[in-house]
């Protein structure tokens, strides 16, 4: 019997497996899974189709010394115990200078946190579409297909708030991309700070 290659194998783990959104964000009213939800419900399947599934993070930063940012590369991988041959993801988050209540090792942790659960999703597949209970569906949707937001594309865009803040082109440009609501997250705090800062 042919041993299957790591591409069949991850194949075969993507279409059977389910990861429920059983969390609940009260505050945005919208159910969620966490890193930890796929994790659970990933590890079981892998072990029956010989995948070993680790993950790993690296700090990263971009700018120079007196406008450094720092993110969290997180990366989720596969490797086929028969081939020893792997496939893996990765995604990033910004670690916030500061947070109001959270501290150094809390808001690392949370960067983390986000990262890896963007780049378990995407090594699985798994949609980051918001539940029917959730209010964001009455929102009209354009249909027309939207663009991948990479790393690259990111540091780009943060960039141009630094120096710009939130303007209409760039408002029009960041329409064209499927953003994760993980980079969402780093625009909107670097809007934050462009404000700041022109408050002085």
């Amino acid at each position: 019997m042919v041993n299957k290659n790591v591409y069949d194998k991850l194949l075969q783990v993507q279409s059977v497996l389910k990861v429920p959104k059983n969390q609940w964000n009260g505050f945005a009213k919208f159910h969620y899974r966490s890193c930890e939800d796929i994790l659970e419900s990933a590890k079981p399947v892998c072990i029956k189709h010989r995948l070993l599934l680790t993950t790993d993070n690296k700090i990263i930063s971009h700018g120079d010394v007196m406008n450094s940012r720092v993110f969290v590369r997180s990366t989720a991988r596969v490797t086929c115990i028969d081939t020893e041959k792997h496939y893996e993801v990765s995604a990033c988050a910004e670690i916030p200078v500061n947070k109001k209540g959270m501290d150094s090792s809390q808001l690392s942790g949370s960067a983390q946190s986000y990262s890896k659960k963007y780049a378990l999703s995407g090594l699985f597949s798994l949609d980051d579409v918001k539940d029917s209970d959730s209010e964001e569906l009455s929102v009209p949707v354009d249909q027309t297909p939207l663009k991948d937001y990479t790393d690259e594309v990111h540091l780009n865009i943060i960039d141009y708030i630094s120096n710009n803040g939130y303007t209409k082109i760039l408002k029009d440009r960041l329409s064209e991309y499927d953003i994760p609501e993980v980079y969402k997250q780093a625009i909107n705090e670097s809007v934050k700070k462009f404000k700041n800062v022109q408050k002085r």
